[in-house]
């Protein structure tokens, strides 16, 4: 069987090969080119019929970083692009999929058809956040602190008790922790939802080693092949319990 001359197809489900417009094409190419980055290295492989799937060739020296690229969108680390993509295709009322060679899908796009400003709301419930300790402190028993969160939001909750605060404290600037206790969250007009407060009763300790640094990590070791696989990370995932259990 000869070999596939492309890595990766975005198929565009409501439109077809013959049906789309000139215009369209230019920006969906541009938004799958800006999707897989290394636009220098991507290439345009070809347009197939059944809907419009569009077929996008890397070399050889950048296929390993351009898994990377989206296994941070996977792990919702760069998820504007993402985004921007998915929002394009609602605008026109269709929705698509980026799948591998092997026809394995990456990134799902439901779409996001055009939809009326979100009431306000205000959410409290017994929760938990992830971040880094970026400042602590205060006077009082209920104490001030910031949390910057892996997707690089500010979040400022207050800390209940001296003795909790002073534990925290030990981990101002160092790896992201985890920890729970009352929050409140807030929908936006768009529907966004954001935590606005939490009053922080507990916390833990986290693995210190993200995903994307494993990732990195695993792509510095020569002739590794993992950007071959059809989902790097459901691969980890099962290799991690497998040695676990």
């Amino acid at each position: 069987m000869k070999p596939l001359d492309w890595q990766y197809e975005l198929h565009v489900l409501g439109t077809s090969k013959k049906t789309l417009s000139l215009d369209d094409f230019a920006d969906l190419a541009k938004r799958l080119a800006d999707l897989l980055g290394e636009q220098e290295r991507v290439h345009f492989g070809a347009l197939k019929d059944g809907s419009a799937r569009i077929l996008a060739k890397v070399e050889q020296s950048a296929r390993q970083d351009v898994v990377l690229q989206l296994v941070k969108m996977r792990l919702g680390v760069a998820p504007a692009k993402i985004t921007k993509l998915n929002d394009y295709l609602g605008s026109k009322g269709w929705r698509g999929e980026l799948k591998n060679a092997e026809g394995g899908v990456i990134i799902a796009f439901p779409g996001t058809p055009q939809k009326k400003p979100e009431q306000v709301q205000t959410v409290y419930q017994t929760d938990s956040l992830i971040g880094q300790v970026i400042k602590i402190g205060g006077r009082d028993d209920s104490v001030p602190m910031t949390l910057k969160t892996p997707d690089g939001a500010f979040v400022d909750v207050n800390v209940k008790g001296r003795d909790e605060a002073r534990k925290l404290a030990q981990h101002l600037f160092g790896a992201d922790i985890k920890v729970n206790g009352n929050a409140t969250w807030t929908r936006d007009e768009e529907g966004q939802w954001t935590c606005s407060a939490m009053e922080v009763l507990s916390f833990e300790e986290t693995d210190s080693t993200s995903l994307v640094e494993l990732f990195e990590a695993l792509r510095r070791v020569p002739n590794n092949h993992w950007h071959k696989l059809e989902d790097p990370i459901a691969e980890w995932a099962k290799k991690h319990r497998e040695d676990h259990s």
